[in-house]
């Protein structure tokens, strides 16, 4: 058991994989099993003792069937970029005006439009040592260079808090953003030096999410992002 939540319970299994059992609150994911609506609260803790037999999930009292579970694919559909930079180009400042308006200000959107603000000294320290490092890893992308990849990862991995620290979640979108551009097709090899780099430097979850990133896996969201992003829909964006 990693970590329990009213909508969410991460688990790690023997072999070092990470899946969520999760409600339709958070949705589906790369590693996400989406149940009936349940409080995991009320059924487990950080303790509870887990299991996996017969295609059955355990977690103290409660069992969890897998067999009619419904399967969905976390590969976004690339190809669909493919001519349609103008949309990613058209979106973007789109993207931007939402990321300003909306993250919160010690957030790492400040490597992206730099604000004067005023943050406490730990989150100002944590930018600082950020935006280095995220120059390097962006230009190692755009150009499929290896030292310069894995440069930047090495920095950014774990940089930051939470199950999955800030550094982590940029690098996670700069790989997506990568995959967009690309249409899904060139610098696949580019994405996994960046995820070989982070993983064993940062938190299981984070390193699962980047993990499915360098193969183009992203959530349920990620995807409703990225239809909006194709369709020029500044609402929906």
């Amino acid at each position: 058991m990693l970590h329990v939540f009213d909508n969410a319970c991460n688990l790690l299994a023997e072999d070092g994989e990470v899946f969520s059992l999760v409600t339709s609150r958070v949705g589906d994911g790369p590693f996400n099993i989406v149940l009936d609506p349940i409080n995991f609260c009320d059924h487990a803790t950080d303790d509870t003792t887990v299991g996996i037999e017969h295609e059955r999930i355990r977690i103290g009292e409660l069992e969890i069937d897998l067999i009619p579970a419904q399967i969905w694919e976390p590969c976004f559909g690339w190809e669909s970029f493919q001519g349609r930079q103008d949309s990613l180009s058209i979106c973007a400042g789109m993207l931007e005006e939402v990321l300003v308006e909306i993250a919160p200000v010690e957030s790492f959107v400040q490597l992206i439009r730099p604000r004067e603000i005023s943050v406490r000294e730990i989150e100002a320290q944590i930018l600082l040592s950020a935006r280095e490092p995220a120059g390097i890893l962006l230009e190692g992308l755009l150009h499929a260079d290896e030292e310069l990849c894995r440069a930047g990862a090495r920095k950014l991995a774990g940089l930051g808090a939470g199950l999955t620290p800030d550094g982590d979640d940029f690098m996670m979108g700069c790989i997506l953003a990568l995959w967009a551009r690309l249409a899904g097709e060139g610098r696949e090899e580019a994405a996994s030096w960046v995820s070989q780099e982070a993983v064993p430097r940062t938190t299981p979850i984070a390193a699962a999410w980047l993990q499915a990133a360098s193969r183009g896996e992203c959530s349920e969201r990620w995807h409703s992002l990225l239809q909006a992003i194709l369709a020029e829909n500044e609402e929906n964006i």
